[in-house]
């Protein structure tokens, strides 16, 4: 009987190609875990949120993944990986009614004018939280909020940098507090975003909502606004 022993490679390069192997592994055994607990579905294919070392959250499919391009994080700047477990019109549909309520809870009332501009479209049409229940293809149904008064955007970001309310909402604002609420309750059972929308010539705050897996949850900052699309 023949024994052979190799020595392993020591360089760098193919340590660190090692490491990313095993944390492939470890991805797909939480994927296995999430199936047992009927999390996810037993047959594929599996999407997942990516964030490489605190960068930009981007949705993958697991088939793509390959561990000659994947950055390994570090303490300060983690690389995070979340199944994209499945959801529901109904859960879309409560996460938009929880925010909605949460905005008005939280908005000026010094002249009323901020709460009475505080819109709800599906699909860019002007709706109302009783119209969520009646749509019909909410596969791609996306929900957006967005407050059209004209000041709204100076607003958030006077909320955000503390100059209202003694920085009562310093680093916050009031769209995005909501927003990040929102996904804290909810997490990656709906798809959920802050963003700056177009309108009127100018753009305004707004949290847009939809079923998990549509789109990547990256949040804009106030203070660089940047429309999205028109409504």
């Amino acid at each position: 009987m023949t024994i052979t022993t190799t020595v392993p490679d020591f360089e760098p390069t193919e340590q660190l190609l090692q490491v990313q192997r095993y944390i492939l592994g470890d991805i797909k055994n939480a994927r296995r875990e999430g199936v047992a607990a009927g999390m996810l579905d037993k047959k594929g294919p599996y999407e997942l949120y990516e964030r490489q070392r605190g960068g930009t959250l981007k949705k993958r499919k697991e088939s793509t993944l390959n561990p000659n391009f994947m950055k390994v994080g570090t303490a300060s700047k983690p690389t995070e990986y979340e199944y994209i477990t499945g959801g529901d019109w109904e859960t879309v549909v409560n996460a938009a009614e929880d925010a909605y309520r949460m905005l008005i809870r939280l908005a000026p009332t010094l002249t009323g004018k901020y709460v009475g501009n505080m819109n709800m479209y599906v699909n860019g049409r002007l709706t109302t939280m009783g119209g969520l229940s009646r749509v019909n293809n909410t596969a791609d149904a996306t929900v957006d909020i967005i407050n059209v008064t004209e000041y709204a955007t100076a607003l958030e970001h006077g909320f955000y940098v503390g100059r209202y309310d003694n920085g009562r909402y310093s680093g916050s604002g009031i769209f995005l507090q909501v927003a990040r609420e929102i996904r804290r309750k909810y997490g990656n059972s709906i798809s959920l975003r802050f963003y700056f929308a177009s309108q009127f010539g100018g753009t305004r705050p707004a949290i847009e909502i939809a079923q998990a897996g549509k789109f990547a949850g990256n949040d804009a900052r106030p203070g660089r606004g940047s429309s999205r699309r028109r409504r």
